[in-house]
């Protein structure tokens, strides 16, 4: 599967990122990159789980990013997280939202943050 965030609702800086979800019988592989191709990330856990209460599905995982060529003021590789709700329209479309947060620029006391809503591709 191919996923998309390009979302204009959300009110800060965004960024277009690609995210590829891979399964099989024995698990799932996530990979996700920049589409201007700054930054790049591997999955290095991932799981589903379902929470207790009220059925909702999410997908959590952790990474590692990479920045190939950084800016003097960026870090070359940080680690990071994310949860992402896994959210069914009333036509059965599909789509990933949740938060996600780095250690990226710690030292420097600029840790990023933020949301990510991905769509399906066709």
């Amino acid at each position: 599967m191919s996923w998309k965030s390009d979302d204009p609702e959300l009110d800060m800086e965004s960024k277009s990122i690609a995210m590829s979800v891979k399964a099989d019988m024995f698990g799932f592989s996530i990979s996700v990159s920049s589409e201007d191709g700054y930054s790049g990330s591997t999955v290095l856990h991932s799981e589903i789980t379902k929470h207790p209460q009220t059925g909702q599905f999410f997908i959590s995982y952790l990474f590692q990013g990479e920045v190939p060529n950084p800016e003097s003021t960026d870090d070359a590789l940080y680690d990071g997280a994310a949860k992402l709700a896994i959210i069914f329209n009333d036509s059965g479309e599909m789509t990933l939202s949740g938060h996600y947060w780095t250690n990226r620029a710690w030292q420097r006391g600029l840790n990023t943050a933020g949301l990510i809503r991905l769509t399906r591709e066709s």
